[in-house]
């Protein structure tokens, strides 16, 4: 059985992705904040932890698995530049470890696409997360749509080929990186 490793679980991307894929049947591990955890889906247990520390989860990311980072700060702004940098990069690095030292066989991280001018702290740590991934030598896909439509189960993505489509419904290779690259 195919395994998936979730972090933001609860977040309007997370949650409908893994009723999704428990739908699929596959074996999904969210990774949750404590007080968030009763807001999983049902359909699979919860690891009750931290994202911006890896130490308190990395041991129960299963090798071999599929690794979907979804942390980041809600409803982004152009003046929450050090709530990126806090919650959305360190999250983001503690992931890569994580996943890292699992051997994971594949890392999806959503970032955006780049030319939203007054988005730039934003942009300016997606970026730095993208090449963080790129740098760690894991099997990544990085989408980068133009925006996201949620919350709710009718979250949708707007790629940069055009397309409105749920996050899980992405072709393969949309805007992917792989290490290298």
């Amino acid at each position: 059985m195919r395994q998936v490793f979730v972090t933001g679980g609860t977040g309007y991307l997370g949650r409908p992705l893994i009723r999704k894929l428990c739908a699929d049947g596959l074996r999904v591990t969210p990774l949750a904040r404590p007080q968030s955890a009763a807001k999983i889906p049902s359909g699979c247990g919860v690891i009750a932890e931290d994202a911006p520390d890896s130490r308190t989860y990395q041991d129960q990311v299963p090798a071999g698995s599929t690794f979907v980072h979804l942390v980041g700060v809600a409803h982004p702004a152009p003046w929450k530049g050090a709530e990126f940098r806090s919650i959305d990069l360190v999250s983001l690095e503690q992931s890569v470890a994580a996943a890292k030292r699992a051997a994971v066989a594949h890392f999806v991280f959503v970032s955006v696409a780049h030319p939203a001018p007054v988005m730039k702290a934003f942009i300016e740590v997606r970026v730095k997360c993208e090449q963080t991934i790129r740098e760690s030598g894991l099997n990544a896909t990085i989408p980068r749509p133009w925006y996201i439509l949620g919350p709710g189960p009718s979250a949708a993505v707007a790629s940069d080929a055009g397309e409105i489509r749920a996050p899980w419904d992405r072709p393969p290779g949309l805007s992917s990186s792989q290490p290298g690259a």
